[in-house]
């Protein structure tokens, strides 16, 4: 376990251009809706290293056996990260994540546990490297996190800790020469690690599950906007794994402050 917490202070969080949707637990089809600020901050030298990405996101889920996305609240989230450019191809950052997980019954008629809901609070860390190929943007990538889990009333939840490793490969293709229109594929597989309240030792650092994401992404360059719609498959254990279908859409407002900053 104190290799894991090495690993988390050593590798600063990998940002992504779309926010990708988190995953919500079991269910048949979901939706996620988020909207991000990405601020560049410049220094007195008019210089810009430093990205602010904030966002607000929900999400909707159906129940196991039927495709009604939008029956019930899945998740809330409110994200803020801070990334740093070291060159022109490498980004480091770190952040930090508030999640609402509402919880359900896995069996008939899927009611809300006796804990309706729980909070979350992750750190993150990781590095992303972007390979430039004429239209093609490939951008391997990993990422740690810890988060903290606690009850509606913020004591401690059963489970208590999570170490998770995300090791993420993004293709970017550039539809046009102005790069206003992008098709973009994802593919990520998380490992994971986590403590239970009642016990003092960490469960095995494993495989859980893998998400496989396309995105079609539009900026509009007046308004400084970029709107992206996706779909992810997200594959859940790896002996005949569960699958669930999420489908996405965010949009992100880049530098609106960018007048009162120059």
């Amino acid at each position: 376990m104190k290799q894991l917490i090495l690993l988390i202070l050593i590798f600063p969080i990998y940002t992504y251009t779309q926010i990708t949707p988190s995953g919500v637990g079991v269910t048949q089809s979901a939706a996620w809706m988020a909207i991000g600020i990405h601020q560049k901050i410049y220094n007195k030298e008019q210089e810009t290293k430093w990205t602010s990405e904030s966002v607000i996101a929900l999400g909707r889920m159906s129940y196991p056996n039927k495709i009604n996305t939008f029956k019930r609240p899945s998740i809330f989230t409110i994200r803020q990260d801070f990334k740093y450019s070291i060159g022109s191809q490498l980004n480091i950052s770190i952040g930090i994540n508030y999640y609402t997980k509402y919880n359900y019954e896995s069996t008939y008629p899927y009611h809300q546990k006796a804990i309706p809901f729980k909070h979350e609070i992750k750190t993150s860390s990781g590095i992303a490297y972007d390979i430039p190929i004429h239209f093609l943007t490939i951008t391997p990538s990993l990422k740690q996190e810890f988060s903290q889990y606690f009850n509606p009333n913020f004591s401690y939840y059963t489970e208590q800790f999570r170490a998770r490793t995300r090791a993420r490969v993004k293709l970017k293709f550039n539809l046009t020469k102005d790069k206003k229109h992008a098709v973009i594929l994802i593919s990520e597989q998380l490992f994971s690690s986590t403590k239970q309240f009642i016990s003092t030792k960490w469960s095995p650092f494993l495989y859980k599950d893998s998400r496989f994401s396309i995105y079609y992404s539009h900026t509009f360059t007046k308004q400084s906007i970029q709107l992206d719609i996706g779909y992810m498959h997200h594959l859940v254990g790896y002996y005949k794994p569960s699958s669930i279908h999420h489908f996405a859409i965010d949009i992100i407002w880049k530098n609106p402050f960018k007048s009162n900053l120059r």
